[in-house]
């Protein structure tokens, strides 16, 4: 059981991240639709980040796990 509740604490940071990611480009879509002229590529600029954004996190918390 214990190693399942500090899994799962690991875990938790990163959908916490996710989420609050997630929410900044809903606030952020306004702005760069407005910036960029279009929604389509407002669409593309947001999975461009949100692909960056996951990649970063995957490299940061596999690095952490090589440690144990």
């Amino acid at each position: 059981m214990g190693a399942i509740d500090s899994q799962h604490e690991k875990e938790s940071p990163i959908f916490l991240l996710i989420f609050l990611f997630l929410v900044f480009l809903l606030f952020l879509h306004s702005y760069i639709a407005m910036i960029v002229g279009g929604v389509v590529l407002t669409r593309v600029i947001e999975i461009v980040l949100f692909v960056i954004f996951i990649t970063i996190l995957v490299f940061s918390f596999s690095t952490a796990h090589k440690d144990e």
